[in-house]
Parts: C-alpha cells; structure tokens; sequence
C-alpha cells in the first residue's frame, strides 16, 4: 500500500475534508499515523510493519450514499444506521472464518458498526478479511429482512503501530454549474439517461453495465447512423482519435490502458473481463463473479472510475460530430 501524507497528529483518527480527496469516484486508503515525536524513519517503520498482529476492523453501516463535506475517522455507533432495527437485550456475535465479530447498535436500535478483532500482517489484509465475512452475514440478513444494506467507511485501527486507516470511495461533491449554451440532441437522449442511472448508482458492478450500454449504443448504432447523414449531406468528416485517457486518479492497476484505442480497450477488456462477467452468472474463464468479495469490488470500483472517463470522451466526439452535421443542415 502506498501512502501520502495529509496531516500529523497526537492521536489516531481525527477528520478532514472531502477537497483533500482527488475526483469523485476514485477509491483511496488513507492512513493517519500518531506523531510519537520519534522522526520519519519511525513513521515509516510503523507503516511498513509486516509481522503478524491484531488489527480492529469497524464497517459503518449506512442508510444513504455519504454527503458531507468533512469525513470523520473517529466514527462511533452513532454516525451509523440501517433498516435493520433490534429490540432491547440484542447482542449478535458472529464467527467467521476470519474471526469473530459484532454488530453494534445505535440508539435508536438500528444497526450501525460491524466491529472485530483479525489477525493479519497489513491494514489491507484485516480489511479483506473482515469486509468479506461481514459481507456473507449482511448478504444474508438483507435477504431476510428484504431490505437494502449498505456499508459506508472501513476503518481499521493498528494498536501495535498507532495508525488508523480508512478506505473510502471519493464521494461527490456541489459544482457550479455555468450560463453556456448547451445543445440537446434528439439521438442522444437515451446515452443521457444511462450516464446519469450510472451516476445515480452506488453499485460498480451496474455503472460499469450503464456505462457499456453507452458505448455500445454509439460504436454500435449511432455514430454509423452519424456517418451515413454526413455522407448523404458530402459533409468530409475527420476520424476522431479515440484513446484511454489519463487521469491522475486512474488506479495504477490500470494505468497500463492509458493511450489505448478506445475501440480496442472497448471490445477487448471492457466487454470481456468485465461487462461480460456482471452480466452473467458464470463465466468459464473466471467462475462466479463474486459481489461481497472486497477484492472484486475495489477491482470494478476502479475500473467504473476509468471507464467514465472513456464514456465522457466519447460523447464528447459523438456531440461534435452531431453539431458538424446540425451545422450542414441548417445550411442546407
């Protein structure tokens, strides 16, 4: 895990806000480190600890996608709650395969905390571990109670080396919206609606369906049909040069896809390594995609980052060009 700085203090925990983050969507582990007053090279040792010890785990449980501005390390049971309400005496433990774990209430009896205690040699390590067995009793219980249930920050806390670190997804944040003319194009609508269904959503697995919708109706369907009206009018259009853009937010996993042709990166990983797998139950190649595993998430999460930033590159192109023939038209 790689870290940066942000902030020293004299104690684990703490908050800041949401602009120290980078752009909405990105997923980041962010570490905040006790200032023992021992020097760099102790911070780092600490950091990089590879021994074996106890970690606590806690998963916030959430009603609604998180908006406020300051994110809060320090969470208590409290700044958490669920769908899920327990009658007094409630006290749930659950073993795993990874240990043992609780489920903290509010007080208001709902379901606020998973907490636990898990043997690893990282803070990326307790967070599998914890986040994928939670995930089997949550999967569970929101079939049994027929209710949603969603996780918002995982906090892990090293009590052995005094850091605390999160994992979070940067969430969305107010933009100012400017007076510039916009032009609504008829064929666009439909590329529209899924961009935004992609962004209301809080699931990667179905930005990344929305979004493959997106590309799939332009490559598919409408730049042809684009084409074929430019060349009724003998309008002489410029291919676009189409490639994966950059982005300092793309995961480093990924950054290898920077400067592909989007109709390879498109056909070759997008719609084979993962469209193809949330779209079916099983795959051959992979087996059964997996949605409470974190290792799965974070891999979609990531790629649901990049891939919007493929889409809003090709409805850039496709707006231009519609504007190029709009131009012809009207002159015609």
């Amino acid at each position: 895990m790689d870290h940066r700085l942000i902030g020293v203090g004299g104690s684990a925990g703490g908050s800041f806000s949401v602009e120290d983050l980078g752009a909405p969507g990105a997923r980041y582990t962010i570490t905040t480190v006790v200032d023992t007053g021992r020097g760099d090279s102790d911070d780092r040792a600490r950091l990089t600890d590879n021994s074996e010890r106890t970690f606590l785990v806690d998963i916030l449980l959430a009603k609604y996608a998180a908006t406020s501005p300051v994110l809060n390390f320090g969470f208590a049971e409290e700044d958490g709650g669920s769908h899920l309400v327990f009658p007094n005496g409630f006290g749930a433990e659950f073993q795993t395969l990874s240990g043992a774990f609780q489920l903290h209430l509010n007080s208001l009896r709902e379901a606020s905390i998973i907490r636990g205690h898990v043997v690893a040699k990282s803070a990326d390590e307790a967070m599998g571990k914890l986040a994928n067995s939670a995930s089997v009793v949550l999967d569970h219980l929101s079939y049994i109670a027929r209710v949603p249930l969603r996780t918002g920050m995982l906090r892990v806390t090293d009590e052995k080396n005094l850091t605390t670190t999160i994992e979070i997804v940067s969430p969305d944040r107010p933009v100012v919206v400017g007076n510039a003319e916009e032009v609504l194009f008829i064929e666009l609508m439909p590329i529209y609606a899924l961009y935004r269904e992609s962004k209301n959503s809080e699931s990667p697995f179905y930005k990344i369906l929305c979004l493959y919708k997106i590309l799939e109706g332009i490559f598919g369907v409408l730049r042809g049909e684009a084409r074929k009206r430019a060349a009724a009018l003998g309008i002489q259009l410029d291919k676009a040069k189409e490639i994966v853009p950059d982005h300092v937010d793309i995961s480093d996993g990924l950054k290898e896809y920077v400067g592909w042709p989007m109709a390879d990166f498109y056909s070759r990983v997008l719609q084979k390594k993962y469209r193809d797998v949330v779209a079916h139950f099983l795959i051959k190649e992979v087996g059964v995609l997996h949605v409470g595993v974190s290792g799965q998430v974070n891999m979609f999460v990531d790629m649901a980052f990049l891939f919007d930033l493929c889409v809003q590159v090709v409805i850039s192109n496709h707006e231009a060009l519609l504007k190029k023939i709009a131009e012809f038209e009207a002159r015609a």
